[in-house]
């Protein structure tokens, strides 16, 4: 009964289409909010303030008194307010918290990073090519890995519907921190590339798990295909479900507890995660039923 339930291999359509939606909602909520990126990439500064009377309207013009330009002030939720500006040295910004604290009696200054133009574009290019080379590095690995490991599916295939399951989850990640970012006032900084790459690794070692279980099916058993993979995804699901929730219960812990600095790195953690772990299950499993039945009716 179970196996039937989650035959995904009768109702990948299903499935394929809940990503498609995720997918153009991703893209939608990306062309309408953006994502806004954190001074680690465009470069400046930023500080978050908390304080009597220390509202976004009152910093705001506390600042514009200080000559500050091109500043953008928003309330983080938490009675603090979050500060992005040009870029500071030490005496400026030490300058800047005296002239607040005068007027601010009492202020409590909760953050302050300033990053400078030639880091950010540095960062910028080594964030990309952190993603690009891990994705390729996915795909050699599987190839290599399952390599003549069936008749059936070629070992290409594998790895390239990991690679495709991993953009999946960083499409629609990304989708979700736009919406998280306009409503929580967070920016897409290095904590952000963080959790993307770690969330393609945990996706791809769920989707390598139930891989191998396909793999070694295939040696052993005489059944469909389409078969065959669901009962690889009910050998595999128990694990990937205890994975995912003891995972998640130590997030969640952070997400609540871990401080206002971290939570979009935590949030967008526990959405990835989960989607992970959907992909690997309902993305990545009926791909290869897709493709061995293709490539069935073609000869």
């Amino acid at each position: 009964m179970l196996l039937k339930f989650l035959s995904i291999s009768k109702t990948a359509r299903y499935w394929f289409s809940f990503s498609s939606v995720l997918i153009v909602l991703s893209f939608v909520a990306m062309g309408v909010w953006g994502l806004r990126p954190g001074i680690d990439f465009v470069g400046g500064s930023i500080m978050e303030v908390r304080g009597q009377n220390a509202t976004v309207v009152s910093i705001r013009t506390a600042l514009e008194k200080n000559n500050q330009k091109s500043i953008e002030v928003q309330s983080t939720g938490n009675n603090s307010v979050q500060v992005r500006m040009q870029q500071l040295d030490n005496d400026q910004h030490t300058k800047l918290l005296a002239d607040l604290l005068k007027e601010f009696p009492g202020l409590e200054e909760l953050r302050f990073d300033s990053v400078g133009p030639i880091f950010s574009k540095d960062l910028v290019f080594k964030s990309i090519l952190a993603i690009v080379l891990s994705s390729f590095g996915i795909l050699i690995y599987l190839a290599f890995v399952f390599n003549k490991s069936s008749a059936i599916v070629s070992s290409w295939a594998f790895g390239i519907f990991a690679v495709v399951a991993l953009i999946h989850d960083v499409v629609i990640i990304a989708g979700f921190f736009a919406v998280y970012a306009h409503y929580f006032s967070a920016s897409a900084d290095s904590l952000f590339v963080s959790a993307i790459l770690t969330v393609i690794g945990f996706s791809v070692h769920d989707t390598i798990v139930i891989y191998n279980r396909v793999k070694s099916n295939l040696r052993i058993l005489r059944l469909p295909f389409g078969e065959l993979v669901d009962l690889s995804v009910l050998e595999t699901f128990t694990r990937s479900v205890n994975t995912s929730v003891t995972t998640l219960l130590v997030l969640l812990s952070l997400l609540f507890f871990g401080g206002s600095t971290i939570r979009p790195f935590v949030a967008t953690l526990c959405f990835g995660i989960i989607l992970g772990s959907y992909s690997s299950v309902f993305v990545a499993a009926p791909l290869l039923v897709w493709w061995q039945e293709r490539n069935k009716k073609k000869k």
